[in-house]
């Protein structure tokens, strides 16, 4: 009985540790609401824009390519 103890202590223990899962950051709260803010995101938009990626790769619909 002594050792059931323990060992629901420890997983209960283990299980707190982990928390919630979270974010805290407020930066990756205001990235996922509107991700065009971001200056890599603007970055990146820029360099596809100056590649054929989207031939293949689409944003909005189904896609051709990998």
């Amino acid at each position: 009985m002594k050792t059931m103890t323990i060992v629901c202590g420890a997983v209960i223990g283990l299980l707190m540790a982990c928390g919630t899962g979270e974010s805290t950051s407020t930066e990756k709260a205001d990235v996922k609401s509107d991700p065009t803010t971001n200056p890599d995101y603007k970055k990146g938009l820029a360099l596809v824009a100056q590649s054929d990626c989207l031939t293949c790769h689409k944003v909005n619909e189904a896609s051709t390519g990998p």
